[in-house]
Order: C-alpha cells, then structure tokens, then sequence
C-alpha cells in the first residue's frame, strides 16, 4: 500500500507523491525516484490556483486516473505473471493461508474476502482498507491497491486481519 504527502509551499513545487516501500517501478508521465528507505515514489505535480468546481473536479478524476494507473503497474509487479492473468480474467486472487493448510483465501477489490476450506466455504471476511494520509478521499483507493493490501495483509500478518476482520461464518444447508 502506497502513502501520500503533499510537497512544496508553492505553485512551482506543489504537487502529491505516493510512495511505495521496497519497490522500483517507472511511471511515464509523472516524476518518479527512490527514497532513501528502498522504495520508490511517484510525483504526482499540480499547481495551487482559484479553480472552478468543473476544474477542481477534473482534477481530481486526473489524480484518481494517475493512482490507478501507478496501482496497477504496482500489483503488476507484485503478484507475478500467473496470479496477475488470474486477477485480470476472473477480477480475484486466491491466497494460500501461510498458517493453516487446506485453507484458501479469495481476494477480489470489492465484497468480502472468501474464506474457503478445501472447496467449501465456511467463512467471509469484511475488512476494509483506508487511505490515512488523509492526501484523497479517505473511503476511496484504486482497487489494484486494495487488491494488493488485502493480499500483503494475508501473506505477512494473516493473525492480524482475521483478528480485526468482521466474521460472516456460512451456513451449512
């Protein structure tokens, strides 16, 4: 999951840079560079004006276009080749749980997170993901973005995610 912070105090300067940790990719039409943690960051530049509403709200579907596309070329070089052709024809992952054998998870950008054992489902998973920098609409991230936060959630800190998740066990019929 990228965070965001705003940077310069001017127009000339102004503008948004997600950062990824731990990861290099290479945007085309924006500014990108490394940080000194590992990761990498995507400049997002903009200028400070008096804008009308019609402006202001282009500009924020251009900023939602540009996170999308830099979340997709991220999950891109995260999940590898077979499990992004998964996610691309079927719109979910499946997760391997790392601590119980026999259990699988279904990741897919909105709903619950599937919580299969074999083939059968016994559980789902509501567990939402948030933007705490505060840099856009908190209720909103691109869906590869969520996509990748709920797989990284469930390959590093499984423990965790199924403490804060909400429970909905299935029914046996």
């Amino acid at each position: 999951m990228p965070y965001a912070w705003s940077l310069g105090n001017d127009a000339s300067s102004s503008g948004v840079a997600y950062c990824y940790p731990g990861v290099s990719f290479s945007p085309t039409s924006t500014a990108a560079g490394s940080t000194s943690a590992g990761g990498s960051y995507l400049y997002i530049p903009f200028a400070i004006s008096s804008i009308s509403a019609a402006e202001e709200l282009e500009k924020v579907r251009l900023e939602k276009e540009l996170a999308i596309r830099a979340a997709e070329e991220m999950l891109a070089h995260c999940l590898g080749e077979e499990r992004l052709k998964e996610y691309k024809h079927s719109g979910q992952i499946s997760v391997e749980s790392p601590s119980k054998p026999g259990r699988r998870y279904v990741v897919s950008p909105t709903g619950k997170i599937k919580v299969y054992e074999g083939e059968q489902l016994v559980d789902e998973l509501c567990a939402g993901l948030v933007d705490p920098s505060g840099a856009r609409d908190s209720n909103w991230l691109p869906e590869p973005d969520v996509v990748l936060g709920k797989v990284w959630l469930l390959e590093n800190d499984e423990e965790r995610l199924l403490a804060t998740a909400n429970h909905n066990p299935v029914r046996m019929v």
